[in-house]
């Protein structure tokens, strides 16, 4: 006798439904343990991914350190400012202790501030320099000195510090400018708030224009050890702290002069 063997086609679509049935489960079981709605870990989700996709279209992943903007390498800072590995000014290689900087605080260093077309020192580039000299505790010279970037300046830069590509549109470029602040800085210590972002890009200006960049920097934020229990480390709560004003904050030179009476204020509290 001839048995004959008939072949079950599997319907695509039958398939299809199973695994979806099966994804639903888990992914009720993964909300149940999560103690969230599926509702609301869909919208999670989606945000996620919304974010996810504007942080790549920007090249950025700007986040905060004590209330001071800091960056990861494809960047402030849109003058207060990115990769997938993390840049972390706060630890920027020559950034001297507070120990190191008290040895020249009482006779002569610079505080200078950058303004920049946005975060990411790699990508970004100087828009204006401002500089004070201190000796013996008093601001002996200033510096200030708009640059042509070259590119286009953000408006999110510009809403900060109200620089636009028609104010620069006559400025030095870079390689022509920084010579001169070189000059100004004459080998001291440079000081600087949240001093890892503006020391990485003066660095990278330094070596893109052939230039030998500064040994040495300080990050003001370490003067927190003289004004205990201030909520962050933004330099305009230093400030209020210490009762110094900020004529135009967010312009180099009024930012880096308001800096030098901080830092002398904190050395009177030796």
């Amino acid at each position: 006798m001839e048995t004959t063997t008939t072949a079950t086609a599997t319907n695509p679509f039958n398939t299809l439904l199973g695994l979806l049935f099966i994804a639903l489960i888990v992914f009720l079981i993964y909300c149940k343990k999560k103690k969230k709605s599926p509702i609301q870990t869909i919208l999670n989700l989606s945000m996620r991914k919304k974010t996810g996709a504007n942080n790549a279209k920007r090249n950025a992943d700007v986040y905060t350190v004590d209330g001071v903007p800091t960056v990861s390498s494809p960047k402030k800072r849109a003058s207060g400012g990115r990769s997938s590995a993390r840049k972390d000014y706060g630890h920027y290689s020559k950034l001297i202790s507070i120990a190191k900087f008290q040895k020249v605080a009482f006779g002569e260093y610079v505080v200078f501030d950058l303004e920049t077309t946005g975060l990411d020192s790699d990508h970004d580039m100087i828009v204006e320099i401002g500089a004070v000299k201190v000796r013996n505790e008093r601001i002996v010279d200033r510096y200030q000195q708009l640059i042509n970037p070259g590119i286009h300046i953000p408006e999110d830069a510009s809403s900060v510090n109200n620089i636009t590509d028609d104010l620069v549109k006559k400025a030095p470029t870079i390689s022509k400018a920084l010579p001169g602040f070189l000059s100004f800085v004459d080998g001291n210590v440079l000081a600087a708030h949240n001093g890892g972002f503006d020391a990485s890009f003066l660095d990278n200006a330094c070596r893109q224009c052939g230039l030998e960049a500064p040994e040495a920097y300080f990050d003001t934020m370490r003067l927190s050890v003289y004004w205990p229990n201030l909520p962050n480390r933004k330099l305009s709560t230093f400030l209020d702290a210490a009762g110094i004003k900020n004529s135009e904050a967010h312009r180099a030179l009024s930012d880096a002069e308001s800096l030098a009476k901080l830092i002398i204020a904190s050395m009177k509290k030796l």
